[in-house]
């Protein structure tokens, strides 16, 4: 592995730089290499930054602190001046009410693998590494005798609308968590090796 960096002046590639360059290559250029900030303040992504940490702070303690999240959205609200505060709170309560009760019934007796595990991997064939957060990995005891599955996931938040079937089957989110397994293997090789089934 040389010291080489990549044009845009890194080692590493993201999930989220890929979709970003998929999606508009002169955007990347901007953002990536000329290094340009493109981003507005949105509500859209200090609601997923709360309710993604109180996933994770309920993966680690099996505690939902979901007065927390709501701390956090009323102050990120007040400090950028996005409107609606309430309705957003009122979303993320929602939402985080759910999770206990899906994974307990979706993953009998699962228990907690990682919250927020850190990717840092080779790219086979590439001199550049793959850098990434996965937010869930849970082992579930197989229904069927021994062993175990694992599940990875990635949390994803919006309003009360919900994801159109189009953007939930859209092939660039779908190879998000494609991605992340695939690290995850060469990463965590026994713990893949051992399980029964990997979703």
């Amino acid at each position: 592995m040389s010291d080489d960096l990549l044009p845009t002046g890194k080692k590493h590639v993201s999930y989220s730089e890929v979709r970003n360059w998929n999606e508009c290559p002169h955007r990347h250029y901007l953002q990536q290499i000329k290094k340009i900030n493109l981003d507005k303040p949105s509500e859209h992504l200090d609601f997923g930054t709360a309710v993604h940490a109180a996933c994770e702070g309920y993966l680690k303690t099996r505690v939902m602190n979901i007065d927390q999240c709501l701390m956090d959205i009323v102050s990120a609200w007040d400090q950028k001046g996005f409107p609606e505060t309430e309705k957003w709170a009122s979303w993320a309560k929602n939402a985080l009410n759910e999770v206990p009760a899906w994974l307990d019934e979706t993953f009998p007796n699962w228990e907690t693998v990682a919250a927020e595990e850190a990717l840092y991997e080779i790219i086979e064939d590439q001199n550049a590494y793959f850098k990434g957060f996965v937010d869930c990995i849970i082992k579930v005891p197989h229904a069927k005798g021994s062993g175990y599955d694992l599940w990875v996931m990635d949390w994803k938040t919006s309003g009360a609308g919900g994801w159109n079937a189009d953007k939930k089957k859209n092939p660039l989110t779908l190879a998000q968590v494609a991605l992340y397994k695939s690290y995850l293997m060469n990463k965590h090789k026994e713990l893949f090796d051992g399980a029964r089934y990997v979703k």
